[in-house]
């Protein structure tokens, strides 16, 4: 098992054609975007399986874990941060836009399904032109800025798709239930074996058969994925640590620069300056 992370902060665009295998667990600090031009893919956030076809949509927040899998499909992947749309968007529409909690996904009728293509590629095609020119790292463009809040316009008004299944079995879901709701709290197996009347051992076993990582590797990314949120929100490291779980801020610094390939005092950096 593998575990992706993608610490972003700019926004931008990409067209892919390969996917990475399902066994391979994503997460980032920002919103992905993920818009499906042609083929078909599975999506599976946590525990939540969904099926999509050319058109279909997922709106995923900062912190979610999600995996997916997919045949000779293409797709346009769009990274954002709730900051960029500020500028453009009221705090309301931008709250009735952005779920903080959970995947948002769609599947677009065919005439919808044209008006958001259009929009997702005028998007790459000025991202893409905006890194060759080489300028990423100044002002955001509103025009950027303008075409990705007519695609969340789009999808706010689109009915949503429901799970197909439960991806990984209703005793494994019941657990990530569990750390969903306490994970700033739960600092050993134990708290949640304890908890779910499961024996430590049964709970290792099942985080390897049916995720393929370790039970501490999961909970150190729901911790981390959401202690960087609050270091964007202005907390100070200090902060961050205790608000998560971990009373040595030393020992929080080290387990975020392994879970975010950067250090909190370069994350913060790097989130000021883009």
């Amino acid at each position: 098992m593998d575990i992706i992370r993608f610490p972003q902060t700019i926004l931008r665009a990409e067209k892919k054609t390969q996917c990475l295998p399902l066994n391979h667990i994503q997460y980032h600090d920002c919103y992905e975007l993920y818009y499906l031009c042609s083929g078909e893919c599975t999506y599976i956030f946590d525990s939540a399986c969904y099926h999509l076809r050319a058109g279909g949509v997922a709106l995923i927040p900062p912190g979610v874990h999600h995996r997916t899998t997919s045949d000779h499909a293409t797709r346009i992947v769009s990274y954002f941060m709730e900051e960029h749309l500020e500028r453009l968007c009221s705090p309301a529409l931008l709250s009735q836009f952005l779920c903080l909690h959970a995947p948002t996904v769609v599947q677009f009728p065919e005439e919808e399904n044209r008006r958001y293509g259009a929009l997702a590629h005028a998007f790459l095609a000025e991202s893409d032109r905006r890194t060759a020119a080489g300028l990423f790292g100044t002002e955001e463009s509103d025009k950027m800025i303008f075409l990705l809040l007519n695609m969340l316009y789009l999808i706010e008004n689109t009915p949503r798709v429901t799970p197909t299944a439960n991806a990984h079995g209703e005793e494994i879901g019941r657990v990530l239930a569990y750390i969903d709701a306490h994970f700033c709290d739960i600092h050993r197996m134990e708290d949640v074996s304890g908890a779910l009347f499961f024996s430590p051992y049964h709970l290792c076993h099942l985080f390897q058969k049916k995720l393929g990582v370790s039970f501490i590797s999961y909970l150190n990314m729901k911790k981390i994925g959401h202690a960087a949120k609050l270091l964007r929100e202005g907390s100070t490291v200090t902060e961050a640590a205790e608000t998560v779980g971990y009373s040595s801020p030393s020992y929080f610094s080290k387990v975020f620069k392994r879970e975010m390939l950067l250090s909190p005092a370069q994350y913060m950096k790097k989130y000021r300056e883009n």
